[in-house]
């Protein structure tokens, strides 16, 4: 059973300049002429290399992070395709990265426990899961961000992203007392006709889900 690993980081942990970047990467970061576009994929980028680089033990310098057809962060490590799967989150200045070196299908997803419309639950929620949200103990706020993270870690990890329509997806949280933070919860993508399995936690005031395939043990944060 795969044991992702995963870390965070914050907009200042970001270097000031570009010498981590690679040329590819540079290329595509000129691109981006939205200042916050441009910020949110920096950090993510070097949230990623950080895992990569203390998860491989290899020189952040040797590690490439390219999008594939999907969209998919895919992993180079001396300019060579590596097994690693990865997958990138980032919300409000901070960032997630979740890595598996097996192979293994992973997604992330990091969300702000922040309140949501009733038409962003009207839209996005299926029935069981607004039926579950009235009846969970846990803050309201929470519980939809927790479904929502369900649904996009689930979409990663699939490789189609949101292009795939989330709304065909019922996240099911487990029940009972956090493991080391974690909770368990299932992933029904009956549109992909295909059920993933993952974890959510708490992280300060946001929301983080990691979901893969197949089933993960407990993930493990990654000290950089």
């Amino acid at each position: 059973m795969s044991r992702p690993g995963w870390c965070l980081q914050r907009l200042d942990d970001v270097p000031g300049g570009d010498e981590w970047l690679t040329h590819r990467e540079r290329t595509v970061q000129a691109g981006l002429v939205v200042a916050k576009r441009r910020a949110d994929w920096r950090l993510g980028r070097f949230t990623a290399k950080r895992l990569v680089a203390s998860t491989l033990a290899c020189d952040v310098d040797a590690i490439e992070v390219v999008a594939t057809d999907e969209g998919a962060p895919a992993v180079l490590v001396g300019g060579r395709p590596s097994r690693a799967r990865l997958s990138i989150s980032h919300r409000d200045g901070r960032s997630v990265a979740t890595l598996s070196t097996d192979a293994t299908a992973v997604g992330c997803d990091l969300e702000l426990a922040e309140p949501r419309s009733e038409a962003f639950v009207r839209e996005w929620l299926d029935d069981r899961e607004r039926a579950a949200l009235a009846v969970n103990p846990l803050p309201p706020s929470l519980v939809v961000n927790l479904l929502w993270t369900g649904k996009e870690a689930a979409a990663k990890a699939l490789g189609g992203g949101l292009r795939l329509d989330v709304r065909g997806f019922v996240v099911c949280p487990g029940q009972g007392e956090p493991v080391d933070g974690w909770r368990p919860l299932r992933v029904e993508c009956s549109s992909e006709g295909r059920v993933l399995t993952g974890w959510w936690r708490e992280e300060g005031d946001d929301v983080l889900t990691i979901v893969a395939d197949p089933p993960p043990d407990l993930p493990r944060r990654v000290e950089l």
